[in-house]
Parts: structure tokens; C-alpha cells; sequence
């Protein structure tokens, strides 16, 4: 996630906690008023903002360009015994030593003369506590305009032109140039001398001691001043809770334009939500015609239980399924989680885990397979989302048993009153409703929404 965009996250938060404490932090009051509310997109920042930023670092990277060519070092003076035609010269205060030492004398003929001779010897250190600081700034900066790269990468337009980007070709583009500028730079950096000696050594960028260099020294000041703009947006586990409770309310909002009513049991109707704690709240069922949907908060993201009315009637069966959000696009966080314990024994029918731009799911093998696509809106990611988990048509149950309903495979097995599809990973039941007329009820559709918009 990019700086700009966790500037906007945080905005986001202040206005979800004053639209909490508007509505007496009770949950069904949001739900009722959730309409109302007006959250930004995280995608809606202006290219204007962005080559903004971008100037900051092109201009903080001339500031280390400057430091690197001259860094600050620490000089300290070492005693060494030398020979003493290999002495430079002697400084007063060694004498009185060379005097004592009667190991560095020798008889030379009627003459006793000193050998070897005490020496200071003065050693520079680039290695200092504010130059480690600026080369793991370096690498933050790195990792940043990364990001950046990926992002405009990302709103070129595709051959079949699918993309609600709002920026020109010509736009992205510039962008794009700026961004690989400030990549050779980068690159130029990390091959200087003063990079490769001082990044060796292990130092994390995390609650760096103001000290007299980095307050007093313009350069240096200037790379603090601009840390102190980055760490304020990185807190990983602060942007994880954040980032969950702001595709929470975009679920709300989701949900109530779908037509579900919220249910909640009276004395669990609370809502909290603290910036620096993780948000509470209870059990909520949401009901339509249609489907019951049951929204259960866990550690890492939502266990979110489907069942079918129509299907109800003639056996018990439940969509099992695990919704997760990802503040990074590389569903790096989503690698991790699925490898964790908490998994172990607990059989989700589906994995789904959202990003800012794109979506991701678990296949069988807890390998995770991408739903690459131009970006589109955060909330219509979730519109797509429950589209897919909630999708019921008229099918033959006697054709769709041998051939997949969504791309036509004969790769299907059959497990738990599922039908599953190896080919597109799509997951489907059949049911009859009221008028006996059979339908599949499609439980995932392993993709295929986003990749046929």
C-alpha cells in the first residue's frame, strides 16, 4: 500500500469512529443509517497527488545522493607499535611510552636506540549509528517507489480495454517514466561504496534516537523529517485493523444495497471501535428471501456462512466460507495465514482474501491463485464477491453432474453434496425450489466474475 493511500485509510478511520459514535456505537443503527455514510475510495487519489509525492522523492534522494558522496564519519585514534622508520611521525604524548617500554629498544654498537615506537593512529568509521539510519532509509525508499511502479503498471490499459481507470494513457505513462527514474537512482545509491559497507551492518528502521547529527546536520535532518512521514503510516498491525474495519463498513454498505436486513441480538448490540485496538462486534445474521448470511469476526478476517432457503427445505448445508483482507496487492499477509495453525482442521468451502485493486483465493493446495484484473472500485470488489458466493440458476441437474455449468469441463468430483470443478475451480450444488424445478446454486465461481467483466 502506498503512503498516499494509508494517509487516506487513516482519514477513512476518523470518519467510521465519528459515524460510530454518531449512531451510540450500536450496530444495528449503522446498518440502518449506513446509506448516509460517505467513505473515500482508496483508489480515488489524483495523479496530481502522486507526482506530488514523487518530487519529495526525487528530492529526498538528492538529499542522500549528497550524503553519500560526503557522509559524516567518526574518527577515533588507535596506539599501534610500528617500526620506527615506519612511523610518520611522533606525537609528543608517545614518547613517555616508547621511554618505558624496554621491549622496543635495541643495542645497536655503544648506542641503544628504540626499534619499534608507539604510534596513534587515527581510524575513520563510516559505519555510524545516523549512516546505517540512512541506508535502511534507502531501502524503505526502495520499497516505496516499488510500489508506485506496480501501481501504475497496473492502470495501463489491457488489450480488451476493461478498466475504470480515470487516468490517460498519457498520464500513466509520465508517471511511469518518473517512477523509473527514481528506480536507476535508487540502483545508483545502492552501488556506491558508502551503501554497500554501512547496509551490512543489522539496524532496523524502527524508533530511531534523535541525535545530534540528525537534528543538527540539514541533510540528515531531512531524511529524518521525511522517516517520520513514512513510520506514521507504517504500523503493521495498526494498518491490518484498519484496513479490516474499513472493507467492514464497504461490506455494510454492500449488503444493504442488496436488500438484507440485519438481525442482532439486543444485548450484544455494540459496536467498538478504538484507532489503536483491534474493533469489536458481535454475531450479526442478515437475512433476504433468497439467502441467510452469518458475519463472524476472527483474528485474522470473517467466517461468513451462506445457506439457501430453497436448499434449507430439503437439507441441512452450509457455504463455510473465510473472507480475509490484504493491505498489499501481493497477498503477502494471505501467503502466511493460510500456513498458520489456525487453519488446521477447519474445512472452509471457500478462501477469499481482498486487496485495494484485486482478489485472491485458496485452491485445495493452499496455494494461493490471483484474479488479476484493471482495478476497479473497493466496494464493487465486494459486490463481485458476494455475487459469486450467491449466484443460483436454472440448471439440469442430470447435464451438470458430468459437464461444469461455467466452462464446460468433465474434470469434476464430487464431495460433501459438491460439485467441484479442477478445471476453473468453480464449486456448485443442486436444489429444486417451490415449483420443483431444479436450479444449481453456485458456492464459487472460482474467478470467472472478474475474469468475464
Amino acid at each position: 500500500m502506498k503512503i498516499l493511500e494509508k494517509q487516506m485509510l487513516s482519514e477513512n478511520i476518523n470518519q467510521i469512529k465519528d459515524f460510530v459514535d454518531i449512531n451510540d456505537s450500536c450496530i444495528t443503527k449503522v446498518y440502518e443509517n449506513i446509506q448516509n455514510f460517505n467513505n473515500s475510495s482508496l483508489q480515488n487519489l489524483s495523479y496530481e497527488n502522486d507526482m506530488k509525492f514523487l518530487k519529495e522523492l526525487s528530492f529526498i534522494l538528492s538529499v542522500i545522493a549528497s550524503i553519500v558522496a560526503r557522509p559524516t564519519i567518526n574518527t577515533t585514534t588507535e596506539d599501534v607499535i610500528l617500526r620506527q622508520d615506519q612511523a610518520p611521525s611522533i606525537q609528543p604524548e608517545q614518547y613517555q611510552k616508547i621511554f618505558k617500554d624496554v621491549k622496543l629498544w635495541k643495542r645497536k654498537k655503544a648506542e641503544i636506540l628504540p626499534e619499534y615506537v608507539h604510534y596513534s593512529q587515527s581510524i575513520d568509521k563510516i559505519e555510524t549509528y545516523e549512516n546505517c539510519f540512512v541506508a535502511m532509509l534507502i531501502n524503505a525508499l526502495d520499497d516505496e517507489i516499488a510500489k508506485y511502479y506496480d501501481f501504475y503498471v497496473m492502470q495501463l490499459k489491457t488489450y480488451d480495454g476493461n478498466t475504470s481507470t480515470k487516468l490517460t494513457a498519457d498520464e500513466a505513462y509520465e508517471a511511469l517514466l518518473s517512477v523509473e527514474k527514481l528506480q536507476r537512482r535508487i540502483k545508483y545509491i545502492k552501488n556506491s561504496y558508502f551503501y554497500k559497507r554501512v547496509s551490512k551492518v543489522k539496524f532496523k528502521l524502527e524508533n530511531i534516537k534523535l541525535t545530534n547529527i540528525l537534528l543538527h546536520n540539514r541533510l540528515y535532518n531531512y531524511c529524518y523529517k521525511f522517516y517520520l512521514k513514512l513510520k506514521a503510516y507504517s504500523e503493521g498491525a495498526k494498518l491490518s485493523n484498519e484496513f479490516n474495519l474499513y472493507y467492514f463498513f464497504l461490506l455494510l454498505r454492500v449488503l444493504s444495497n442488496k436488500g438484507y436486513t440485519l438481525e442482532v441480538e439486543e444485548e450484544q448490540d455494540i459496536l467498538v471501535v478504538q484507532r489503536k485496538e483491534k474493533f469489536k462486534l458481535p454475531v450479526l445474521t442478515f437475512r433476504k428471501e433468497d439467502f441467510v448470511i452469518t458475519l463472524k469476526k476472527e483474528k485474522f478476517g470473517y467466517i461468513v456462512d451462506i445457506i439457501s432457503n430453497q436448499l434449507k427445505k430439503s437439507r441441512n448445508f452450509v457455504s463455510h466460507n473465510y473472507l480475509t483482507f490484504d493491505v498489499e496487492h501481493t497477498f503477502n499477509d494471505t501467503k502466511s495465514l493460510v500456513r498458520t495453525d489456525y487453519f488446521e482442521g477447519k474445512k472452509f468451502l471457500n478462501i477469499d482474501s481482498l486487496s485495494i485493486r484485486g482478489r485472491s483465493f485458496v485452491n485445495n493446495d493452499n496455494s494461493l491463485e490471483f484474479v488479476e484484473e484493471n482495478p476497479v472500485p473497493e466496494i464493487e470488489l465486494l459486490e463481485r464477491w458476494l455475487e459469486e458466493k450467491t449466484t443460483t440458476t436454472i440448471a439440469s441437474k442430470a447435464i451438470y453432474e458430468r459437464f461444469c455449468p461455467v466452462c464446460k469441463s468433465k474434470d469434476i468430483y464430487f464431495e460433501k453434496n459438491n460439485h467441484n470443478c479442477m478445471n476453473c475451480k468453480s464449486k456448485y450444488t443442486f436444489y429444486k425450489d417451490d415449483d420443483e424445478t431444479e436450479r444449481v446454486w453456485f458456492i464459487s465461481l472460482g474467478g470467472q466474475v472478474w475474469k468475464n467483466n
